[in-house]
């Protein structure tokens, strides 16, 4: 064994990860409270959420026996995970089958997920037919999510010894990579599309209050309702790009975004099988660009680098890095 990672499954762990609906059900239990406890009294009202509050006390105590039980173990050339309680998981994956990892930290936390994306690829059956999804496995509720990434990476690349490990955790920033080129996607994209979307309501209620003679007070609600909307999505649109990075590092390329789940995709040079530059329709008209990169085993592109002005310049960086790329070097 030269290294492990166990769950830290805690209450307020749980809340956090699951922010949004915990968000939904807590605003909806509270505006019960309020209509229903006005209505039929208050004691009427608090009953039905007591059983919710039971069935949330089962679920919870259900998932402290559960991520007791999900490890994650590092051998020399093997990563091995378990979870479950009655019906048990086992994992055993060689380094060279993991394609990229995945990391997820949760809103107000350095918790978070740990996703492993694996060689290979299996059909599944929908309505439509059939799709094809990656091989994977999850760790939920990892410790320092920050910090995880880049060490399994580390991992993933050497291959070291249990001796070489205690050296990485004894001084984490003497293996740290060195970065090469950053950049944020460009605006133009998303604010193009979104306007395209926003135009035909806004157009269909701006028509329908000129039309009208005298405007009546639904109009005019309707007109202020929109024009928050647009503002608000117009927000979360910028929001969400500028904290959107993509990273060329000296060993790996990785993609960072989110706004209150932080993710970041990281790829090790040794994995990617081919690298393509190309502009879509809409790149055309902003005068950007798309990169993917593909690793051996996969039909579709594990990372794709969006909307880049620089994207020709970004694409030859990267791709001299990777093929220039020695292990024995670093």
């Amino acid at each position: 064994e030269v290294f492990n990672i166990n769950s830290r499954f805690s209450f307020f762990q749980s809340l956090r990860a699951g922010f949004f609906g915990v968000s939904v059900i807590s605003v909806a239990a509270l505006a019960w409270v309020v209509f229903a406890g006005s209505y039929f009294g208050w004691a009427e009202a608090i009953i039905p959420l007591m059983f919710i509050v039971g069935i949330w006390i089962l679920l919870y105590i259900y998932e402290v026996f559960y991520y007791i039980r999900s490890r994650l173990f590092f051998y020399e050339d093997v990563v091995y995970f378990q979870e479950g309680i009655f019906f048990k998981d086992f994992y055993y994956v060689r380094y060279d089958n993991v394609k990229d990892i995945t990391t997820t930290k949760y809103p107000f936390s350095q918790e978070g997920n740990l996703k492993f994306n694996i060689a290979g690829e299996r059909v599944v059956k929908t309505q439509q037919g059939g799709s094809i999804r990656s091989h994977s496995f999850t760790i939920k509720y990892v410790p320092d999510i920050p910090v995880q990434d880049e060490l399994i990476d580390f991992i993933l690349l050497r291959k070291p010894t249990a001796g070489d490990m205690k050296k990485y955790l004894r001084s984490p920033a003497d293996h740290q990579g060195e970065q090469v080129i950053q950049r944020t996607p460009s605006l133009k994209n998303p604010l193009l599309v979104a306007a395209f979307i926003l135009l035909l309501p806004n157009i269909a209620v701006f028509l329908h209050a000129f039309s009208t003679i005298g405007v009546a007070n639904i109009v005019i609600f309707l007109l202020i309702l929109l024009t928050i909307t647009d503002i608000v999505v117009l927000i979360l649109i910028i929001w969400y790009t500028l904290v959107k990075k993509y990273i060329i590092e000296d060993t790996r390329v990785l993609a960072r975004w989110g706004i209150v789940f932080k993710k970041q995709t990281s790829i090790v040079f040794e994995k990617i099988d081919f690298l393509n530059n190309h502009q879509g329709f809409i790149n055309k008209i902003c005068r950007n660009g798309d990169i993917t990169v593909n690793t051996i085993g996969s039909s579709r592109p594990e990372l794709r680098i969006k909307n880049l002005d620089d994207y020709k310049e970004f694409y030859k960086r990267l791709q001299k890095v990777y093929k220039n790329f020695d292990l024995d070097d670093q």
